[in-house]
């Protein structure tokens, strides 16, 4: 991908549920269990910065999957800490309605498809 430039950049992204994880639909709607807080890291990599040879690649991918597969999450460190100014504004009432209708779908379409 690289050699017929198709690849300008790789997304490093990872998402944390800190406190009690929801682990079904059941959960959520019939228990109204939610993440209180979503916490992104997203890392954009240009292509430039990967290792050029495929051994060197290939260790860097190890790297990232004993970093994403760490059985103690706690022991996980990220670079930076991250901050108020990454969170998005509040919705107005049509952004929450395209959100409500989406999510009733979604469940309708979950239920009927099993």
């Amino acid at each position: 991908m690289r050699e017929r430039n198709y690849l300008a950049h790789v997304y490093d992204v990872t998402v944390a549920y800190p406190g009690k994880l929801v682990q079904n639909e059941t959960d959520m709607i019939i228990r109204g269990q939610l993440a209180r807080n979503v916490h992104f890291d997203v890392r954009r990599i240009s292509a430039e910065q990967l290792p050029s040879s495929d051994e060197e690649l290939h260790q860097w991918i190890m790297e990232l999957e004993h970093f994403y597969t760490e059985r103690i999450p706690s022991r996980r460190r990220f670079e930076s800490a991250g901050g108020e100014g990454n969170c998005w504004s509040r919705d107005g009432w049509a952004q929450l309605a395209v959100k409500v209708f989406g999510f009733c779908f979604w469940v309708s379409s979950s239920f009927t498809l099993s």
